[in-house]
């Protein structure tokens, strides 16, 4: 009583996604599809893979500028510094974010798994790839690029209804389905408990971050993450992505 509380109910109630924690989701070497949220260069910044077989197991990465974490711990209410101390989160030195970082998981990544493809959304993606190129990463843009053989394959997503309603929907019943796993990641935990959905007069929906004032980033890059895996495997197996 007498509490102030958020009349709006986040996508996956907590029941629902504690129920998927595991203690470990992706294995050595296998495929995954990933989603890249793009921050603004003082904010955070997610990256978010998924297995391409064996139901929906995930792993997160998340960036954030060392300088600005405890003025946003106040913000958020979230404990940003303990979470970098913990390895859950890295902070980049300074006030904004060298996407060269990023680059540079990105191709650790490769070495551990195989990247069927990354998608991302059009917000500063050619900083992003001149932040690979410079550390001699080769990756092309679908759509944009001739294909690159043996570089990582970007794909945009578009964040209208278009694309991220199928790929809420696909998120949501994965989790009530319980063939979603995470491994505990309390960054990408904070960013689900505060996914809010809009839904248009057709009933689509979307995750929106103007309906919430803290961070959803991981959610949306996972949804992306989950969007282009839907769109590239059938039950036949893979097949090719149309762009409107």
């Amino acid at each position: 009583l007498n509490q102030r509380v958020d009349a709006k109910s986040p996508l996956i109630p907590r029941s629902e996604w504690e129920a998927c924690a595991v203690d470990k989701t992706l294995l050595a070497g296998e495929r995954v599809y990933l989603g890249l949220d793009l921050s603004a260069v003082i904010d955070l910044t997610a990256l978010v893979a998924v297995s391409a077989e064996g139901g929906n197991r995930v792993a997160g990465w998340f960036w954030k500028p060392e300088d600005v974490l405890e003025e946003h711990e106040r913000r958020d209410n979230a404990p940003y510094k303990l979470w970098a101390n913990q390895g859950w989160l890295e902070a980049v030195p300074g006030r904004t974010i060298n996407y060269g970082y990023v680059a540079n998981r990105i191709a650790e990544i490769r070495m551990d798994y195989e990247i069927a493809a990354i998608a991302f959304d059009r917000w500063r993606i050619d900083t992003l790839v001149q932040a690979c190129e410079g550390i001699g990463l080769d990756v092309w843009v679908e759509g944009k690029d001739a294909e690159l053989p043996g570089g990582v394959r970007l794909v945009p997503f578009g964040q209208g209804f278009k694309d991220m309603a199928p790929a809420v929907d696909a998120l949501e019943s994965s989790i009530v389905d319980r063939t979603f796993a995470h491994p505990r990641n309390p960054v990408l935990t904070f960013c689900f408990s505060n996914a809010i959905v809009t839904t248009d007069p057709a009933g689509n929906r979307k995750l929106d971050k103007s309906q919430t004032r803290f961070r959803i980033d991981g959610a949306v890059a996972t949804a992306m993450a989950m969007g282009l895996k839907g769109k590239n495997l059938g039950d036949d197996g893979p097949r090719e992505i149309s762009y409107e």
